[in-house]
């Protein structure tokens, strides 16, 4: 923020399932520290799986974390000891509706899942979060399925100046009726390089070039770094892609 509040949505998980690469602890972890972040004020964690949340405990092993907004689905024993163990402060279920309002920035969850046990899957408990700041506004989707994008419609979708794409580009989110309301000019999509589920799908891309001024991919520009005053917004990528 303007006067240095920092907040991270999600942290990563492991390279492969299999490996021992804990992406919380060698790329999140340092990546801030590099940027002059020691203390997180709020860790946002969308929703349980590995991706999202592995690199959790790492982080907070190793930066200071005050707040941290669970899914409820995510709120499990395991996960509350972890953090407290880590060093983690004050542990909140997410739910919709919840505001911050950290020095001019406002970020607001917009949709939370159910609570566990409700027989819905992981993906369809993401929690969503919109960070506005002056003109510009970040909808962050997590894993939120197409069933789910119809109920953020229902409760009040309104444009967006970037979208963070749900679930890394599959088929089963970013519906025609979810882009029509979220009118996005940029799109980001997190997707790991040659993946094995074949993420971000052709059919996403084709919706996504028909709605959106550019479309980010990781796999393809690496870290996408965006900076805003309220009024200009920067986009930077990290890789220069080949033409």
């Amino acid at each position: 923020t303007p006067r240095g509040r920092s907040v991270l949505v999600d942290t990563g998980g492991t390279i492969g399932e299999n490996s021992n690469f804990d992406v919380g602890e060698r790329v999140v972890a340092p990546y801030l520290k590099h940027q002059g972040i020691t203390r997180l004020d709020y860790l946002i964690l969308t929703h349980g799986h590995k991706d999202h949340a592995g690199g959790a405990a790492a982080v907070a092993a190793a930066i200071p974390v005050r707040n941290c907004i669970v899914a409820p689905e995510a709120f499990s024993d395991s996960l509350r000891a972890l953090l407290k163990e880590k060093g983690s402060g004050v542990i909140i279920p997410a739910a919709r509706g919840q505001k911050l309002k950290l020095d001019g920035l406002e970020i607001e969850v917009v949709h939370a899942g159910a609570q566990a046990g409700s027989g819905r899957n992981s993906n369809e408990s993401s929690s969503v979060i919109r960070v506005s700041y002056g003109q510009h506004s970040f909808l962050i989707t997590g894993d939120l399925e197409a069933g789910q994008e119809k109920e953020l419609i229902a409760n009040g979708l309104y444009p967006c100046t970037v979208l963070k794409v749900a679930h890394d580009g599959s088929r089963t989110s970013t519906t025609d009726g979810f882009l029509e309301k979220a009118a996005p000019r940029y799109a980001v999509i997190s997707v790991g390089y040659h993946n094995r589920f074949g993420h971000p799908h052709k059919e996403v891309l084709d919706k996504l070039d028909r709605t959106a001024l550019h479309v980010y991919r990781t796999d393809q520009d690496g870290a996408v770094l965006m900076r805003t005053n309220g009024t200009d917004l920067s986009i930077e990528p990290y890789l220069k892609r080949k033409q």
